[in-house]
């Protein structure tokens, strides 16, 4: 019987030849009865020429294997067969007329054999290129994303190992700390829920800083901080605050450098070798650091000039030596007299210069009436009474380097009255 014959004696047929998927009806011999239009299309055969053929002399290069079984079992159990093509990708090797990212060069297929008759099964066989595709891209992806994972999980644990670091909360409390702080800070103990001034010692300058960024207020912080080890031995770091992201559920992360050695080098090319105050070099460094923070931050500080009454007179009367005995004595008082985060330096001659951070006018003239009473109260050991001038200026927005010129003037009002004396400068 033709195929038009078959169509137009049974409406099954037809709806099996209008199936937009394959359709192959094989007897239990394998040989073929029907196959419909979308099976002709894609396999290049006709009903006509394959009817009544043995499937495999239609289909040579089919992957057959196993199929005269699954006909069996699905006669026998009265029910159908499922089959994959996940591992053998198809049962007709119908050629794909585009690339796929898959690379197949066969449409990918799954396919059901199921009974039609008791002595006939019903092939249904459905393209799967498309969902091949689909989970191609996805093991690729899975696969991309493992790797990524293994990667990450890689550098995560050498940052970890090497990096020192810690998670802040909100209020300044340890909530994760590597494994390379620890080692820094040397300690074996756990130290969630610890604070950094707990391991550092933080001046009120740097704390307002650190509280700044912990609060949101600003996104990042970078300072040097110094601490002891066990071994009484004080070792410095440089740590960077980044806060995350501007939310109250931000955490703050402090990563940490080790500069000691920097540190112990820097201070050599930083110090006035005979009074071991700072040189001239550095503070103008660390007034320049000043000044661009107060501009950042909308902090304020004050400088004080300082210079010693009547010192030409010391050296003509005492001798040079002498005269530099007073200078490292006067040195040791006012460093001693001042705050831990404030700067004391050599200016030149006999002359010195104290940068007060976080210090309005008012208290950085506290502090200047605080270190001329100590000074002229103090029995220097060659020479008895000393004392010396004082001139304080605070830091106004914009002015600069003019800030030093405003102290010096300050100095030398003080020098007119009188000497021994505290005088500020004001607009």
């Amino acid at each position: 019987m033709s195929k038009d014959d078959l169509l137009s004696s049974q409406p099954v047929f037809q709806a099996l030849d209008s199936m937009q998927h394959g359709i192959l009806i094989l007897g239990v011999d394998l040989k073929v009865q029907f196959v419909n239009s979308w099976i002709s299309e894609n396999a290049g055969v006709s009903l006509a020429d394959v009817q009544g053929k043995h499937f495999k002399d239609v289909f040579p290069t089919a992957n057959d294997k196993g199929l005269n079984r699954k006909v069996r079992s699905a006669l026998v159990v009265n029910g159908p067969v499922f089959c994959s093509g996940a591992n053998i990708g198809y049962l007709l090797q119908i050629p794909l007329k585009r690339v796929t990212d898959a690379n197949c060069k066969f449409m990918q297929q799954d396919w059901a054999v199921a009974p039609f008759d008791a002595n006939h099964v019903i092939i249904s066989i459905y393209d799967m290129t498309t969902a091949r595709e689909a989970e191609s891209r996805i093991n690729q992806a899975y696969d991309d994303l493992s790797q990524l994972k293994q990667s990450l999980e890689q550098k995560v644990a050498l940052m970890d190992r090497y990096i020192p670091s810690v998670s802040l909360n909100n209020v300044g409390k340890i909530v994760h700390a590597s494994e390379a702080f620890s080692r820094l800070c040397r300690t074996d103990n756990a130290l969630e829920g610890k604070e950094l001034n707990e391991f550092f010692k933080i001046s009120e300058v740097e704390q307002g800083n650190i509280t700044a960024v912990l609060s949101g207020k600003h996104s990042s912080w970078e300072g040097k901080l110094t601490t002891s080890s066990i071994d009484d031995k004080a070792y410095w770091v440089e740590v960077n605050l980044i806060r995350e992201q501007q939310s109250s559920e931000s955490e703050t992360t402090a990563i940490f450098r080790d500069i000691t050695n920097e540190k112990y080098y820097e201070e050599l090319s930083s110090v006035d070798m005979l009074t071991g105050g700072y040189n001239r070099q550095f503070f103008e460094q660390a007034l320049a650091g000043q000044v661009s923070s107060a501009q950042r931050y909308e902090t304020f500080f004050s400088v004080v000039l300082v210079d010693i009454d009547h010192f030409k007179s010391i050296n003509d009367t005492h001798g040079h030596l002498v005269g530099d005995e007073v200078l490292i004595e006067l040195s040791a008082l006012v460093r001693n007299s001042i705050r831990g985060c404030d700067i004391f330096a050599r200016w030149g001659g006999e002359e010195f210069v104290i940068l007060l951070p976080q210090t309005d006018l008012r208290d950085g003239l506290v502090m200047a009436q605080k270190c001329c009473e100590i000074i002229a109260n103090h029995p220097f050991k060659s020479v008895g009474r000393v004392t010396a001038s004082f001139g304080v200026a605070e830091y106004s927005s914009g002015e600069g380097n003019d800030l030093l010129k405003h102290a010096d003037h300050a100095l030398y009002e003080a020098k007119k009255s009188g000497r021994n004396c505290v005088k500020y400068w004001q607009k």
